[in-house]
């Protein structure tokens, strides 16, 4: 008994630390907004850390193009990507390299990445980033009477925000 509770946990440890291994780069594609960012080991970084409130949006166009942006009403600056099994190298257009990401987590709606040297021990502090899929992150902000600029007849005017922009 004591094996198969030993056997147990260490199938489940690993099961709870797995990742993706492979990525089809199609999955990338679309637009994902941060939601999340945190240390790969879970701690919060601390509310002096700039990162940690600003807006990111990631617009992966094509297997080989992301488009990085910190506004919403912006489409960003286009950079190189490269996915290689659950890596992605980003640099710019230049060639000048930027990041590296492991992928850690993705779905239809959700994308988990963070910063790795590829090496098979991961530094606890590199940043682990959460996105969503962009329709996903719009469906779900609220809308406010604050948002409405203007009604008149059956045409509502509303404040530009991250829900309504053009």
């Amino acid at each position: 008994m004591r094996y198969f509770i030993f056997l147990t946990l260490i199938i489940s440890t690993f099961s709870a630390t797995a990742q993706v291994t492979n990525v089809d780069p199609n999955r990338l594609l679309g637009t994902w907004i941060k939601t999340s960012l945190t240390y790969l080991n879970g701690e919060e970084l601390s509310d002096a850390n700039l990162l940690k409130y600003n807006y990111t949006k990631y617009n992966f166009k094509n297997s080989n193009s992301i488009w990085i942006s910190g506004h919403y009403e912006s489409e960003g600056l286009e950079n190189v990507v490269e996915i290689k099994g659950n890596m992605i190298y980003l640099r710019t257009k230049a060639d000048y390299p930027i990041n590296k990401f492991r992928i850690h987590k993705i779905t239809t709606d959700t994308l988990i990445i963070y910063e790795s040297d590829e090496s098979y021990k991961e530094n606890p502090y590199a940043l682990k980033y959460t996105f969503v899929a962009e329709q996903h992150f719009i469906d779900h902000l609220p809308l406010s009477q604050e948002d409405i600029h203007l009604v008149k007849g059956t045409a509502t005017i509303h404040k530009a925000s991250q829900k309504i922009h053009p």
